[in-house]
């Protein structure tokens, strides 16, 4: 099937959900970003390789912790971490930590650490180039705006920008920033993660979730292989939605991740 018809089957696909979940495989298979697929190692143990006569044990990419590796207040805000971003974490549990690195996710101790930096400081890192700086800091600013709308007790950032307009002249400018940023990040850093970031980020600047799904199915064309298990994972608690919408929020993701 060449790109043409690839394409025009996975736009029929995203009319459905469902359907959309049963061709994501084909969807990942003819990603035109193959740097992202990572590597094939056993992930369900602490291996070693043996390479030019030398023994190295793998990293292991850990999230959920036990007692052991994380103490409580840290696996707390990893858990809270987690399910803002509808678990595209805890899938990596685990697995060597050369396939999360792979697929653009931060580590674990790297969130972490990035809760002690000022905003000042991840600032200065983020003129140094410093990727991971820049999703920490849109994070931080997404989490300022999903705390704002949490506490009004508006339903989204739409409903609460028209009820309360000194609110929204407050805080509509960090809305605008806070998705422009995201969008930086996946059009100029393109991963899997950053597709995740630039979908939750969507979701809470525009006041809809049409963008989750869709970065689910993005995230997959730059080769995470999970992604369409997290899409069924969330379709299956998240029932109602647009297919025209989702199908929107696709096609303008994947210009973005320059996947067209």
């Amino acid at each position: 099937m060449n790109s043409v018809h690839s394409s025009k089957a996975l736009a029929l696909a995203l009319l459905s959900m469902m359907a959309l979940i049963a061709c994501q495989p084909e969807a990942a298979s003819r990603s035109g970003a193959a740097k992202h697929t990572p590597p094939q190692e056993d992930s369900n143990v602490e291996t070693a390789n043996v390479a030019n006569g030398k023994t190295t044990a793998t990293q292991i990419f850990r999230w959920s912790g036990n007692n052991a590796t994380f103490p409580e207040d840290d696996r707390r805000y990893l858990a809270n971490l987690s399910s803002r971003y509808h678990d595209i974490f805890r899938g990596l549990d685990g697995k060597p930590e050369s396939e999360a690195l792979a697929l653009g996710f931060p580590t674990a101790k790297e969130w972490l650490d990035a809760r002690d930096l000022s905003n000042e400081e991840l600032l200065e890192q983020m003129n140094q180039g410093n990727i991971n700086a820049k999703a920490f800091h849109v994070d931080r600013q997404l989490e300022t705006l999903e705390n704002l709308i949490s506490s009004s007790g508006a339903e989204n950032i739409t409903e609460l920008f028209q009820t309360s307009p000194a609110i929204r002249d407050k805080y509509q400018q960090l809305a605008i920033d806070t998705q422009v940023a995201a969008a930086g990040l996946l059009k100029f850093h393109p991963s899997p993660f950053s597709a995740y970031m630039f979908g939750a980020t969507s979701a809470i600047t525009g006041g809809v979730d049409a963008p989750i799904p869709a970065s689910m199915s993005v995230a997959g064309e730059l080769g995470d292989s999970r992604s369409a298990e997290l899409l069924k994972a969330y379709s299956a608690i998240n029932e109602k939605m647009d297919p025209a919408a989702v199908m929107s929020s696709y096609s303008s993701m994947r210009k973005i991740a320059g996947l067209n």
